[in-house]
């Protein structure tokens, strides 16, 4: 078992040693965070080459599971504006807040269904504000 964290060990650091950072040069440690972005101790980020063995559906499932998972944790947080022992809202807020999930949602099915319609990023504010 510890030869195989010895083995991740090396091959950050070996990775490392390939990809640089693009900002301030360092070596060590850089870490692939999230499949997609290399994060240096200095806080730089910069984008990872991908080998180009990974295909098109092999890219879409790495990125469709983090991103998923990114959104559902985040879900979480909005859950946690519920306690009422730390917050005040209306059920106006509450439906709003309803509302702007269930439209950025259907915008999802939409993208999927038309899968050439490319819309901006949204923005999130309550009407009253």
């Amino acid at each position: 078992m510890r030869k195989r964290k010895e083995d991740e060990v090396q091959a950050v650091l070996d990775a490392t040693a390939e990809n640089p950072c693009p900002t301030c040069g360092t070596n060590t440690p850089a870490t692939n965070r999230d499949g997609t972005t290399w994060l240096c101790k200095n806080g730089h980020s910069w984008p990872v080459s991908h080998p180009p063995e990974e295909d098109k559906s092999q890219r879409f499932i790495r990125l469709a599971q983090f991103r998923i998972t990114r959104a559902i944790n985040y879900i979480s947080t909005i859950e946690n504006l519920a306690n009422s022992g730390n917050y005040d809202y209306t059920e106006d807020q509450v439906a709003e807040l309803i509302k702007a999930l269930d439209n950025a949602v259907g915008k999802l099915e939409t993208a999927f269904s038309q899968t050439d319609d490319r819309k901006n990023q949204a923005v999130f504010k309550f009407e009253g504000d």
